[in-house]
């Protein structure tokens, strides 16, 4: 059934003036996602951290982002800026919604995915160790969220519902109830209510109530868990160590997926709504007004991708400062690895005072972490924390072994 795309490339509903200060908002949303979600990417691919689980999935989240940023993000600000009518022929247009639609439902379901992960480290007991969760299991689930994210958004490019270029949202989307309000094929409606009907349930629904079901639960594990060491005053030292890194790391992505939910959800609930026409009714839905905040809702969710390279700076620390390394060019010597790393240096002289320097910068911080005499002294490998995160994996095997040869 061919569809006449015609009425949907008509003129921007939007004033002009709304439209320059929503492209403005836009363009500091592109720099600011742009150059952060790449600075995140190289301090995870540059200290060859990229292999856990958790950095694969955010490896995948980010790439994402990078190429809804590159490809979609000045398209809109064009228009934004007053162009009369959309610039580029249907065939286009679909493609623009295609990829919009597939980086939204990769970005809803690797965030789903994230939390299951998070949920695995710390809800199951401590001896727990088939974790659902894994290296590979990652990969494969990246793979199968570009599946799913092609399976949802490739019925309209083969005639079941029509993606067509939403004045409102100065961008391509779905065919819904009220985009042609003038249709008069009622198969045509219908086939696009069927379609809202099965995409946003399963896709978008559906995954949020599974992140709600496993952070209540990963909180109320904490909570459990904070107590219990708390009653222990003989815990060891590992274990809680492990527990407060991943505790640290779960609150990070926590607020990164509850920011991302509350900038994409309203225009989600929007999208619904004008499949199910519930709320809108035809006088209101051909305003200024709705135009107005239906495009406002469409400059708000267009703002996810800036979310993770904002938020990781502000709750890690070394991030922050390996993001600032980074743009400020420091030298190497500078250099602060997050997460996890091994200490490097290009001398011997070097990497012995990094080693020493750095223990005791850990056991005057804070006492209540300090490394234990009895584990100091073997010659195994022994880890430094500090507050509430893993701090760097100092090797005492790489420090012997350069006494022994050089003897310095």
């Amino acid at each position: 059934m061919k569809y006449n795309i015609s009425s949907s490339l008509d003129r921007n509903v939007i004033p002009l003036s709304v439209g320059i200060i929503q492209a403005i908002l836009l363009i500091i949303i592109f720099i600011i996602g742009l150059v952060g979600n790449i600075l995140v990417i190289v301090v995870i691919k540059r200290y060859e951290i990229s292999s856990s689980p958790i950095n694969i999935l955010l490896l995948n989240f980010v790439s994402c982002d990078i190429l809804s940023l590159f490809i979609l993000y000045p398209i809109t600000i064009i228009v934004k800026f007053g162009l009369p009518v959309y610039p580029f022929d249907s065939s286009f247009c679909s493609f623009e919604g295609f990829l919009r639609q597939t980086c939204s439902i990769v970005t809803i379901l690797t965030l789903t995915v994230i939390s299951v992960g998070r949920y695995d480290a710390i809800v199951p007991p401590v001896h727990k160790r088939d974790h659902v969760i894994t290296q590979l299991r990652a990969k494969m689930f990246v793979v199968w969220t570009w599946i799913i994210a092609f399976i949802f958004s490739f019925p309209p490019i083969v005639g079941w519902n029509h993606y067509i270029y939403a004045s409102e949202f100065s961008y391509c989307l779905p065919q819904c109830l009220h985009s042609d309000r003038n249709q008069s094929n009622q198969s045509t409606i219908q086939s696009s209510l069927l379609y809202g009907y099965l995409l946003y349930p399963l896709v978008y629904n559906l995954p949020l109530l599974v992140m709600i079901h496993n952070y209540c639960n990963i909180f109320r594990a904490i909570q459990t868990k904070t107590d219990r060491l708390q009653q222990r005053q003989g815990f060891i030292i590992r274990k809680q160590s492990k527990f407060l890194f991943e505790l640290r790391t779960c609150r990070i992505m926590f607020t990164i997926t509850a920011f991302i939910m509350v900038l994409m959800y309203p225009y989600i609930l929007s999208r619904q709504a004008c499949f199910i026409s519930v709320g809108v009714n035809d006088t209101f839905a051909s305003g200024d007004a709705y135009s107005i905040i239906m495009s406002f809702l469409g400059v708000l969710t267009m703002a996810a991708p800036a979310v993770t390279p904002a938020i990781l700076p502000l709750m890690h620390r070394r991030f922050k400062r390996e993001f600032y390394g980074i743009l400020c060019s420091w030298t190497r010597s500078h250099k602060i690895q997050p997460l996890i790393y091994y200490v490097k240096a290009e001398t011997d002289e070097h990497l012995i005072r990094s080693i020493d320097g750095y223990i005791k910068r850990n056991e005057q911080r804070d006492n209540k972490h300090r490394i234990p005499q009895d584990l100091q002294e073997k010659p195994a490998n022994v880890q430094a924390w500090s507050g509430f995160s893993f701090s760097d994996v100092v090797t005492r095997d790489v420090r012997q072994h350069n006494i022994e040869n050089h003897g310095s």
